[in-house]
This record gives structure tokens, sequence and C-alpha cells, in this order.
């Protein structure tokens, strides 16, 4: 992600982020793109420009698993990254 010279910063509450995030799907989308870059950022950085990258992201899914939930199976032929 590329930050311009008009950007502004805003830090607010993690609780107060979470519950937007919660009640607004849009914001939880963004969220979650920055989260996903950050992430593959260190993994494939310097061998990818940030324009590369972020398209790559913006074709990832996230799923959000409850407490308890499994992840996998023993056994089960893997179909996603963790």
């Amino acid at each position: 992600m590329v930050i311009g010279s008009n950007s502004v910063i805003v830090e607010i509450p993690r609780r107060i982020l979470i519950k937007l995030a919660n009640s607004n799907q849009s914001v939880r989308s963004r969220i979650d793109l920055a989260f996903v870059f950050g992430i593959v950022k260190v993994y494939f950085k310097p061998k990818i420009v940030d324009s590369q990258l972020l398209e790559l992201c913006q074709t990832l899914r996230t799923h959000t698993f409850e407490a308890g939930e499994s992840l996998y199976e023993e056994g089960a032929i893997g179909d996603c990254l963790y």
C-alpha cells in the first residue's frame, strides 16, 4: 500500500476498532487487506514491488474461525495457507 502526501493517520483504541470492524464489512475488508499485505510483504519483499503485492493480496480470501473450530483434520489434503 502506498501512502500519499495527503494521508492522515488516526489512532483509535483497539476495542473500538474491533467493534467497528465487526459492524461494517467494508472496514473489516480494509483491515484484513492491510493485515494480509503486511504479512505477505515479509515473505515476498524485495522480490515483488508493492503494487504487484497489493494486487495479489486483493485476490486472497480471509476466513475467521470461531473458538474451538478445527482449522484442518489430520491427513486432510491442504488447500489453504494458515
